[in-house]
């Protein structure tokens, strides 16, 4: 019984080793043309799928190239129709509806209602720059207070020497932001003065 399970064992892998074995030169020959055909193939096919792709995307940008030519002119179209119908000339149309006011009624009126707007305007300018000089000062105050808490933390050595460095780097931070905002309030007050002046 050994024996006949040996000779099976036997038969089997020699099988198995025959039908595994490596081809020969003239085998190999013959099935490589058949690989090569067939990857010939598979490039001219995928060249082939390149090709119309390429095809398709130029044709579709030619496509949308020439929908946004036409749609731009159609927009200059519409806005030259547009403005010909409305404003035959070029300016506004201050003064088409005078109700009963003559020319010069009307061009005093508009005057009018110009200076108080830029009146307006200054005035405005003026408390904001009031509330920033407010601020400025009192961050002018809190900053002072905070180099002489820093001061007496110092001589005192209750705080470490990097911690009394951060802090004196803050304040000059802040003394920095401070001097631009001042710089700011400065420019902006020459320029309400020149208004001023424009106006008297």
């Amino acid at each position: 019984m050994k024996n006949l399970l040996k000779l099976s064992l036997i038969f089997i892998l020699a099988i198995f080793f025959a039908s595994s074995r490596p081809l020969s030169a003239q085998e190999a020959k013959q099935t490589k043309p058949k690989v090569e055909k067939q990857d010939k193939a598979k490039e001219e096919k995928d060249l082939e799928k390149k090709k119309e792709k390429s095809e398709k995307k130029k044709k579709e940008d030619d496509a949308q190239k020439s929908a946004r030519k036409e749609l731009k002119k159609a927009e200059k179209e519409a806005k030259k129709d547009s403005t010909s119908a409305t404003h035959p000339g070029e300016g506004h149309s201050y003064g088409k509806d005078k109700g009963e006011l003559t020319g010069k009624e009307f061009g005093q009126q508009r005057a009018a209602e110009a200076s108080s707007k830029s009146s307006k305007e200054t005035e405005e300018a003026e408390k904001n720059l009031d509330e920033s000089e407010k601020s400025l000062s009192a961050s002018r105050a809190k900053i002072d207070s905070a180099k002489t808490k820093v001061a007496e933390q110092e001589k005192s050595g209750q705080v470490d020497k990097a911690e009394i460095e951060q802090k004196k780097a803050r304040i000059s931070e802040a003394e920095a932001k401070v001097k631009l905002l001042e710089e700011r309030i400065k420019r902006q007050r020459e320029v309400l003065t020149g208004k001023k002046m424009e106006k008297k």
